[in-house]
């Protein structure tokens, strides 16, 4: 199994998509995922008009230290909330698709939409008619380029009840009533341990159609993005899930908070002195870098330990 990790753990020390690449460089990893979370924020990448541009650097990137990239985290939009330019959206998608193409990235993993007022579970009809809507309308991009759309579970403790791909049932029914070959599933361990779901249950449930998955660690309360082994997630079940199921892609580090930097979500630290003197806001890039190290040979012995090869 490939053992990957994602830029994202990087990049908020980084000035650019390449730059974090270029940073995962004697980590023992060699499979990326590319987080392009933040690119249709302001400033983000994705709203210039020379994209391309950055995504070729990454490519450069990427090829020198002979790393491949192996799934993509798409932006953060909700094609869902009231006034959402659906133009813009599909823009935005359809750039993320494209970068995928161009990298050699099989999948990219897509937050569905959501809104207050259509609530979990009695909404399902509407939930399932406007996310519908927004993804048929990159049907013929992911037709195009092969590329596979991954929608990824969530926890009430993150959206209340506004978000409804939460259990592996709930996946499989999604992408199974949308009924198209390019759209699957993404399971993240860290929000179905918050949840208190049976997951090796629920991966089995998603069956061929889980393509990938995002491994962090919490302690149930929050979701807090840690080092596997150091909250309460059950990863023997996940792991026998994986195997049992069959699972043929990658054992994907999603741990951006390995370190906590000062004012991020969910756990904000606390603060005596508040008038900007504070000296440790964040680690430094070296010491995340080493980070990395560490979490490779963890997920190293995590495989092993199921005799699964590390490839």
């Amino acid at each position: 199994m490939r053992l990957a990790t994602t830029t994202g753990d990087l990049q908020r020390l980084c000035s650019s998509h390449a730059e974090a690449v270029r940073a995962f460089e004697g980590s023992g990893f060699k499979h990326i995922d590319l987080n392009l979370y933040r690119d249709a924020l302001p400033g983000g990448l994705f709203l210039r008009d020379d994209w391309m541009d950055g995504i070729k650097e990454v490519s450069r990137a990427g090829e020198a230290l002979g790393f491949d990239f192996v799934q993509s985290h798409a932006p953060s939009i909700n094609t869902m909330s009231p006034g959402f330019d659906m133009d813009f959206g599909v823009k935005i998608m359809e750039h993320t698709v494209e970068t995928c193409a161009y990298l050699g990235i099989p999948c990219t993993v897509f937050h569905t939409g959501f809104r207050p007022d259509v609530t979990y579970p009695d909404g399902r009809a509407a939930y399932y008619e406007e996310n519908f809507a927004f993804i048929r309308r990159l049907f013929p991009v992911l037709e195009r380029t092969g590329v596979n759309l991954l929608i990824e579970n969530t926890c009430t403790k993150n959206m209340g009840t506004q978000y409804f791909p939460i259990t592996g049932e709930d996946m499989k029914d999604f992408v199974q009533t949308l009924n198209h070959p390019n759209v699957h599933c993404c399971w993240d361990t860290g929000h179905a341990n918050i949840q208190g779901i049976d997951q090796y249950h629920d991966i089995l449930a998603m069956g061929d159609d889980l393509c990938a998955v995002h491994v962090h660690d919490n302690h149930g309360i929050t979701d807090d993005h840690i080092i596997p082994l150091t909250g309460t997630t059950d990863f023997d079940a996940i792991l026998r899930g994986l195997i049992d199921a069959g699972f043929r892609g990658c054992f994907t580090f999603e741990c951006d908070h390995l370190f906590n930097p000062l004012n991020s979500w969910p756990n904000y630290r606390r603060q005596l002195f508040t008038d900007g003197s504070a000296k440790l806001t964040d680690v430094t890039l070296p010491l995340l870098r080493q980070a990395q190290a560490l979490l490779y040979a963890l997920g190293c012995h995590m495989l092993a330990s199921y005799g699964i090869p590390v490839e």
